[in-house]
């Protein structure tokens, strides 16, 4: 049987960058031919880690070069942080429904700043927690590592977890971008994508690689069925 390229959109996490040469690492993934930046903001209280603000996407504008910026808030309080990201540029909003009561009433928030909206969620947190939102996401961005801190291995139970999350997308007829995040490099990206997912985020199995154009190509050739 003839495999059939899919399209899967490669995301590359900055978190994993040369911070020292941000800007030129962000061109350099994009000429590699990656489909958007992730762009990861901690802030010491929802996760241990303190990374980049709004300050930081808006200085990398003339870099992007109007490649798409998905931006996952692991913070708490989250809601201050919507315009300043919106403003910077951003083209995605994601964040975790625990940290607000209404979750809901910030996605639509959200949509009516001109930005996506998404909710990302924990290895350890039930799908259900995103089913009465899935009408209002662009994205529904699935954590398989806890988040915080780059580098940790894939949890192999996250598959199970992606597979049920598209059917619960397809059950309602959502239109809704399925996106994995954590552990994910060459060596276990094609069984990732067999799941059906529409997006990976890639960090340190992309920015830890000597050429980051082959490093792409070779993961868009996983993406055969």
């Amino acid at each position: 049987m003839t495999k059939q390229l899919r399209h899967i959109d490669i995301s590359a996490s900055i978190l994993s960058a040369d911070c020292a040469r941000l800007g030129e690492e962000v061109r350099a993934v994009i000429q590699a031919g990656v489909d958007s930046i992730h762009f990861d903001v901690m802030d010491m209280h929802y996760v241990p880690n303190l990374t980049f603000g709004a300050l930081v996407l808006k200085a990398l504008h003339s870099d992007l070069n109007g490649t798409p910026v998905h931006v996952h808030l692991m913070v708490n309080p989250v809601e201050a942080l919507i315009d300043p990201f919106v403003e910077a540029g951003a083209t995605s909003l994601v964040f975790h429904p625990g940290v607000v009561r209404e979750p809901g009433a910030l996605l639509d928030k959200i949509h009516q700043s001109g930005c996506q909206a998404g909710l990302a969620l924990n290895p350890d947190e039930p799908l259900t927690l995103c089913l009465p939102y899935l009408e209002k996401m662009d994205r529904w961005l699935m954590m398989s590592v806890y988040p915080g801190l780059s580098g940790q291995a894939f949890i192999e139970a996250s598959l199970d977890r992606f597979i049920q999350a598209k059917q619960l997308i397809q059950e309602n007829a959502v239109s809704c971008v399925l996106e994995a995040d954590g552990g994910i490099k060459g060596d276990n990206l094609a069984t990732v994508l067999k799941t059906g997912l529409d997006s990976v985020v890639i960090g340190s199995g992309l920015f830890g690689l000597s050429n980051y154009a082959d490093g792409v190509e070779h993961f868009r050739g996983m993406a055969q069925f």
